[in-house]
C-alpha cells in the first residue's frame, strides 16, 4: 500500500513539474509599454559637411535616389562577429530584412570596414570597401 501513495505523489509531482515549465502566454501591458517607448536621435543626421557628403555620393555611386541606406559592418577589432564577409545567407538575410520595408527611390549599400579581406567579392555597386576608412575615421 505504500508502494502505491509513494508512486502517486511522484506522478503528482512530475505533473506539477510539467505544468510549471510548460510556456505560458505573456499578458503585455499597452499602456505601460506606450510610456516606455523614447524618440528615436539620430546620431548622424544634418552633421555631414558638403565636402562629406560630395566624397560620399562620389565614393558610393549615389545619384538620383532620394535616400541612401549605409548598411555598415565595423572593423574586425571592434566587433565579435566576423561580418566582413559576403556570403549568399547574408545576402538573403538582408533581402528579407528589407522585403518588409519600403526601400522605393532609395539606394542601399553594405560598406565594409575590413572590405580589403574580400576584395575579390566587392562589386562596386551593392558592396563596397570603405573608403579611405571614411566611416571608421569619421565618427
Amino acid at each position: 500500500m505504500s508502494y502505491s501513495i509513494g508512486k502517486r505523489i511522484i506522478q503528482i509531482v512530475i505533473g506539477l513539474l510539467v505544468v510549471s515549465c510548460s510556456p505560458t502566454k505573456t499578458v503585455v501591458n499597452n499602456k505601460t509599454d506606450i510610456k516606455k517607448e523614447k524618440t528615436i536621435y539620430y546620431d548622424f543626421a544634418g552633421k555631414l559637411t558638403a565636402v562629406q557628403l560630395f566624397f560620399i555620393k562620389n565614393s558610393y555611386n549615389w545619384d538620383n535616389e532620394k535616400i541612401l541606406i549605409i548598411n555598415y559592418r565595423q572593423p574586425i577589432s571592434s566587433c565579435h562577429f566576423d561580418n566582413n564577409k559576403i556570403t549568399s545567407g547574408g545576402k538573403n538575410w538582408w533581402k528579407d530584412f528589407y522585403s518588409k520595408i519600403n526601400t522605393e527611390n532609395c539606394l542601399n549599400i553594405n560598406v565594409l570596414a575590413n572590405g580589403e579581406r574580400v576584395k575579390k567579392k566587392l562589386d562596386n555597386i551593392y558592396y563596397f570597401d570603405d573608403k579611405n576608412d571614411f566611416f571608421l575615421l569619421s565618427y
